[in-house]
């Protein structure tokens, strides 16, 4: 038994000196911005496949609503007595693909879509932004060469003051891509995606846009302090419409190739709100409704199947007269969307779908996303970046700041609770994230090591693995104690 506890005792020993050698190598920070990371979703864009999907329509029969005079909640039911009833819907159409250089329009037979402007705004920290969820900050102009315009130039292109400000939140630019969209008459956008050129990771942390026919505008919180290659993609539907209309009456449901979409509820009032929810058993939608406008506002809610997809469709509402009436935004979730329009519902005659069957990704490349800190120009190694004046309201976001930055996952995701109370909101000026890997490092509660895996692209949080070591050593003898009696 001696001879066992003595071997054992070597081999702890031996795991303390190649703890003490990770140790050391755990301390070497480096992350590389141009070694490709693994991304799934780069891949799913760039080779996208379609089929014939199914659905479940015992399940649809099930959609539950609750309306009141302020609220439309629709939840739909994952699983339903007597098992699933699949039908199988129509092949959607397959995305067409196509790179351009920035300043290179694309050309179709009817029109052409260009990347005319591209703005970046940051700025620094203001005590507004403890109440606002984001900071309107001017923001440079540059064109599809990546030209800088002058004043008098922004004037004439952005001749409105609010238009050339963008949302800052703090802690990443805030990049504003501007189309112009010639000759198309009928088309729907089906969103956009921003990926770092070299490694192919996305760099989007969430995005707005604003649905000018002729020129939309994408404003992109930009996971990017440093100079690089950017691909800015824009997916859009066009061609001939296969058209579809209705009286607003819940119930009505349509079928296109890869979809379907049911209203399920109508509401008089405009949506001040709206929130979902999924779990393993349901998809919730709600949207809240004042009912002080119901004689100047309506709002919809619709069951789209399959959910979570981008479908080839656009929703419109019209009057007696024939009219389309504006509309007042609306929101997706899992399994909705809803739709609010700036009349009452007395006043819609008919809800109209078109469908369209061409679909387009394109891929606008850039040589670098201008008007970032020169100093960030020639990096190596992205822990030397140089963070302008940023500033953080949680831990989620300190995560987010770090995690983009340097283009690593953390392992395991460290919870707010890390940090002592009254610690957020933060200010860094000038500082690097091997400095804030440092702060975060001095400031948890307790102590936490930090250590980074440069083949994996991932930053580990924890006990050091000298401090594993000696407490799995530790409990090596207290086991050890026990068998021999004492």
């Amino acid at each position: 038994m001696r001879k066992v506890v003595f071997l054992l005792l070597l081999v702890f020993i031996a795991a303390l000196v190649a703890s003490a050698i990770l140790l050391r190598r755990s301390r070497v920070y480096r992350s590389d911005p141009a070694a490709l990371r693994t991304s799934s979703d780069y891949n799913e864009i760039i080779h996208p496949t379609v089929s014939a999907p199914e659905v479940d329509v015992a399940r649809l029969e099930k959609v539950q609503l609750t309306v009141t005079s302020n609220q439309l909640m629709a939840t739909l039911t994952n699983r339903v007595p007597g098992g699933p009833k699949m039908r199988v819907l129509g092949t959607p159409p397959n995305f067409r693909l196509t790179r351009l250089r920035s300043n290179h329009p694309f050309r179709l037979p009817a029109g052409s879509v260009s990347l005319t402007q591209v703005g970046v705004g940051y700025g620094p920290w203001s005590a507004a932004a403890l109440n606002d969820y984001a900071l309107r900050v001017p923001m440079r102009l540059f064109d599809s060469s990546l030209r800088e315009l002058s004043t008098n130039e922004i004037a004439e292109v952005l001749p409105h003051s609010y238009e050339r400000m963008v949302a800052y939140r703090g802690y990443f630019p805030e990049v504003c891509f501007i189309l112009n969209v010639s000759g198309l008459s009928n088309y729907v956008s089906l969103g956009v995606k921003l990926y770092d050129g070299r490694t192919h990771r996305p760099l989007a942390n969430g995005y707005s846009s604003r649905n000018d026919p002729v020129r939309p505008r994408f404003e992109i919180q930009t996971q990017m302090w440093h100079a690089g290659p950017v691909e800015f993609v824009w997916d859009f539907a066009h061609g001939q419409p296969h058209h579809f209309e209705s009286k607003p009456a819940v119930g009505w449901q349509i079928e296109f190739p890869g979809g379907l979409l049911r209203l399920v509820g109508v509401g008089r009032g405009r949506a001040n709100g709206s929130s979902s929810s999924s779990g393993g058993n349901y998809d919730t939608a709600s949207i809240t409704i004042d009912p002080a406008t119901a004689d100047k506002e309506s709002s919809f809610l619709f069951l789209i199947q399959p959910g979570s997809m981008s479908h080839p469709i656009r929703i419109q509402f019209m009057d007696r007269a024939g009219k389309t009436i504006d509309s007042g935004g609306g929101m997706g979730s899992s399994s909705f969307v809803s739709r609010s329009i700036r009349a009452p519902l007395a006043d819609v005659d008919k809800v109209v779908v078109d469908y369209f069957p061409e679909k387009e990704r394109l891929f606008f490349l850039l040589d670098r996303i201008p008007g970032l800190p020169a100093e960030n120009d020639h990096l190596q190694n992205l822990f030397d970046v140089r963070l302008p004046e940023v500033w953080v309201r949680d831990g989620s976001e300190f995560k987010d700041l770090l995690g983009g930055t340097l283009q690593m996952s953390f392992a395991p995701s460290f919870p707010n609770t890390l940090f002592p109370p009254g610690y957020f909101p933060r200010v860094f000026t000038n500082a690097t994230p091997k400095e804030l890997l440092a702060e975060f490092s001095r400031n948890c509660a307790p102590p936490q090591y930090v250590s980074v895996r440069v083949s994996s692209n991932e930053i580990e949080i924890g006990r050091t693995p000298l401090q594993r070591a000696v407490a799995r050593l530790a409990e090596f003898f207290q086991n050890a104690k026990k068998k021999l009696g004492g």
